[in-house]
């Protein structure tokens, strides 16, 4: 039996009892982590794995999507070059694409990340609704553990509003992301 993409989801779905949302993040995390060297459908077929959902004696479909004519608008969404590379920590262009600005987001979960690229350590925020983290600079680390107290494990359902700022970086003045606490 031949699996497309959508039924390897439809299967991750059902064995692992999780939200389709949840399972395209965790495809989306995966290929990102993977740096983007497999495909969508590798990535899904890992994630199976990984949460004890058998795809065994399944052919994975790896044929081309058909021509863009003939894409649903769902289809179209999935092929974007974001949804492909997605960002690994919230932006502010995907912030402005997903018009999160100004209105509260429940803090879900945290943990914190290593970064290789600068050698630093973040909090990264989980927030309900959105599907990539918040990594906070110390300036953010701060202005929270001031509201709520230095331990950030603590801040789950607690809210924040996701505010532009205008930083130096790189000799230049850009947009940046800021928090408030609410």
């Amino acid at each position: 039996m031949m699996l497309t993409f959508d039924q390897i989801v439809q299967k991750i779905m059902a064995g692992a009892g999780i939200s389709r949302d949840d399972t395209l993040t965790k495809i989306r995390d995966m290929q990102n982590e993977l740096h983007g060297f497999v495909t969508v459908e590798g990535a899904a077929s890992i994630v199976a794995s990984q949460l004890g959902v058998s795809l065994e004696g399944a052919l994975i479909d790896f044929t081309p999507a058909p021509s863009r004519s003939t894409r649903t608008e769902t289809e179209e969404k999935r092929m974007g070059v974001s949804d492909i590379y997605p960002p690994s920590l919230l932006n502010v262009a995907t912030a402005n694409d997903r018009n999160l600005w100004d209105k509260p987001l429940t803090i879900t979960g945290q943990e914190v990340r290593e970064f290789e690229r600068d050698k630093t350590r973040k909090i990264v925020l989980k927030l309900e609704g959105v599907d990539v983290g918040i990594g906070l600079n110390i300036t953010n680390a701060r202005t929270l553990a001031k509201a709520w107290g230095d331990d950030y494990r603590t801040w789950t359902g607690k809210q924040i509003k996701l505010v532009r700022v205008r930083v130096l970086f790189k000799g230049q003045q850009t947009d940046s992301i800021g928090v408030v606490a609410v």
